[in-house]
């Protein structure tokens, strides 16, 4: 049922954007997709749990013609959590569900050249750091987010600055969290900077309930004949318990569809369960693999196993193998592909 509504959305996208631009506004689809996934996982007391699992997620921006310095922003996706943007299909661990909600909505102003306000249901800003060491990809923010970009030759490329709520982890729907926009117990300053030879930095204070934080990351390519892998080192460090972590990565391609990158990360003990569920706290080797199987359709599989971890961790070993369906980008060649085979 719920692809059949993405389905029926993205036609109704097509014909909005078909239409006249001076009558209609103009939607933008930005990702349209539906997933399906085998995960194992163990956690350390051997509690198993083996599942399968789907996923719908969408993303839109609406632009009205005569305000292009306005724009509404919506993202629905699956899940039930903070961290979970799957629901259970009921074969194997857990119960079916069929959640679909909307996690993201809110309005981006852009007044002036350089300056971005956004205020509503957002997503996290992470910079160069990943959903090892900081939000899940399925996080939300309720509140307000200011983004500066200062001139070019300036010391940092941009400045945001977060005043949001962190919280209501089992309330993805947008709807019932909207009171919490006069609530705050989460600040963030993050400053980012593009360097030559494809190097790309980050750094932030943050203010979430758990107690100021640091966090600094960096991507950049390995030189000679190392310059096809590019490498990701990310941290943080967390004043109230005195405590820190990191990971590093490492990501290659070969060719136009294949891509592999793998590494390892150090979460502390206390870390909130707020990160990416794959990886949780403890020491870990991590994995992951994508094939390109056609333009819109891919496949990827996921590993992870913990290593001398002396505490209780929900992710010791974990497994997955998922497929990925554009079902947008499908329509839209589809779409494309008519237009252009119609005689003139």
């Amino acid at each position: 049922m719920l692809t059949s509504c993405l389905l029926a959305l993205t036609s109704l996208v097509i014909r909005v954007q078909q239409k006249p631009a001076q009558t209609t506004p103009w939607f933008d689809v930005q990702e349209g997709t539906v997933s399906a996934r085998y995960r194992y996982a163990k956690d350390s007391a051997d509690a198993v749990t083996n599942q399968m699992q789907d996923r719908i997620a969408f993303r839109g921006r609406l632009t009205p013609p005569s305000a292009k310095w306005f724009a509404l922003n919506i993202g629905a996706f699956s899940g039930t959590s903070f961290t979970g943007g799957w629901n259970n299909t009921g074969i194997g661990t857990g119960d079916h569900v069929n959640r679909f909600s909307v996690k993201q909505l809110y309005a981006d102003l852009r007044p002036v050249k350089g300056l971005e306000a956004q205020v509503g249901s957002l997503s996290t800003a992470r910079g160069q750091s990943t959903e090892i060491t900081h939000y899940d990809n399925d996080a939300y923010l309720t509140g307000e987010r200011v983004t500066i970009r200062p001139p070019a030759r300036f010391l940092v490329d941009s400045f945001t600055f977060t005043n949001a709520y962190v919280g209501d982890l089992s309330t993805p729907n947008v709807f019932e969290r909207l009171d919490r926009l006069a609530d705050s117990n989460y600040l963030q300053v993050m400053a980012e900077k593009a360097l030559p030879h494809q190097v790309a930095v980050s750094a932030e204070w943050s203010r979430p309930p758990e107690g100021q934080m640091l966090r600094g990351a960096g991507r950049f390519q390995l030189p000679g004949d190392l310059s096809a892998v590019k490498v990701r080192v990310e941290a943080y460090w967390r004043f109230r318990d005195d405590v820190g972590g990191f990971a590093v990565t490492a990501e290659r391609a070969f060719g136009p569809r294949v891509q592999l990158s793998g590494g390892f990360a150090h979460i502390d003990e206390h870390y909130p369960a707020e990160n990416g569920d794959r990886y949780g706290n403890g020491r870990r080797f991590f994995a992951l693999g994508t094939v390109g199987i056609t333009k819109n359709l891919s496949a990827s599989s996921f590993f992870t196993q913990a290593v001398d971890t002396p505490f209780t961790i929900p992710v010791e070993r974990r497994f997955e193998v998922l497929v990925t369906y554009n079902v947008v980008g499908a329509v839209l060649d589809a779409v494309h592909r008519n237009a252009t085979s119609v005689p003139r």
